[in-house]
């Protein structure tokens, strides 16, 4: 009888599926050779039969068994050590790309990429579209309205055009090639005169010399911003310069080529033998100049 009920539990433990976490689970009870009562569980199908397959549990206790899914796949998660996989899968380096506005204005952070973050040549010609650095601007950008605006490089650098092609429109003539000076130095000269207009209007004094023969050996030469010379007595003028003579004669030859003594109405000059600049005395002199 023993031998019976042994084989009859053999027979069912052959066709038991040992998966108490899987739906569709039942128990049996029999007893073993020594006639002792066991229980085990068994996997069922939708009508209640025993379903002869094996399962795959842990070896304590068979608390933690496989499950399969209804696509008949078999489970696995990454709670356990780690999964050998293979397939398509993400690699360690992503290739990326962003459409058009996707990334907003500010939303890197000055500093967020490092000094040499990018090699030489990581950017393709054309990868960046015309505008992007909203600093260096557009080609379509109109010209900054002043030299101070708050414009793109390329706004800023129109309106420094613009300001030559006037600067050359103003003087009347194109700009030179090579070593060749825009405009012309006007001389005067005249002879034992005691004073002479060296231009009537506004302008530019670039050199200035001067010789009288006199016996005072003190002399004042005046600069006046006038188109014409004012006569003897209280003046005001635009510079005074003092130099001496020898007691029969003086001379002074001064340069301003580097940086021209600018006249807004005009540029007169004479030879004064009074102490003071703000006294003309005319003494007899050749004054010369060039002025633009």
């Amino acid at each position: 009888m023993k031998i019976i009920r042994a084989l009859v539990g053999a027979a069912w433990l052959s066709a038991a599926v040992l998966s108490p976490a899987t739906a569709g689970t039942g128990t049996i009870t029999t007893k073993d050779a020594a006639g002792t009562t066991r229980t085990f569980d068994v996997v069922t199908d939708g009508s209640g039969n025993f379903v002869a397959e094996h399962v795959i549990c842990d070896q304590s206790a068979a608390a933690y068994c496989a499950t399969v899914t209804s696509a008949n796949a078999l489970k696995v998660d990454g709670s356990g050590a780690t999964q050998p996989v293979s397939g398509t899968f993400w690699q360690t380096t992503q290739p990326i790309s962003a459409a058009s506005g996707t990334i907003a204005s500010g939303a890197i952070a000055s500093g967020a990429v490092a000094s040499g973050a990018y090699a030489s040549g990581a950017f393709a010609s054309g990868s960046g579209a015309d505008g992007w650095n909203v600093t260096d601007g557009a080609k379509a950008d109109g010209a900054c309205g002043t030299s101070t605006g708050t414009c793109s490089i390329v706004a800023l650098l129109k309106y420094l055009n613009q300001q030559m092609v006037l600067n050359v429109a103003n003087t009347g003539a194109a700009i030179p090639a090579g070593t060749a000076a825009i405009g012309t130095l006007l001389p005067f000269a005249e002879t034992a005169a005691s004073s002479g207009v060296l231009k009537a209007s506004a302008g530019n004094l670039y050199t200035l010399s001067a010789d009288a023969v006199t016996a005072t050996t003190d002399l004042k030469l005046l600069l006046f911003n006038s188109a014409t010379l004012p006569a003897d007595g209280t003046v005001a003028p635009y510079k005074c310069i003092s130099f001496k003579g020898d007691g029969t004669q003086a001379s002074m030859l001064l340069s301003w080529t580097a940086d021209a003594l600018a006249f807004t109405t005009g540029i007169s000059a004479a030879v004064s033998s009074a102490t003071a600049c703000t006294t003309k005395t005319n003494v007899t002199a050749t004054i010369s100049g060039q002025v633009q």
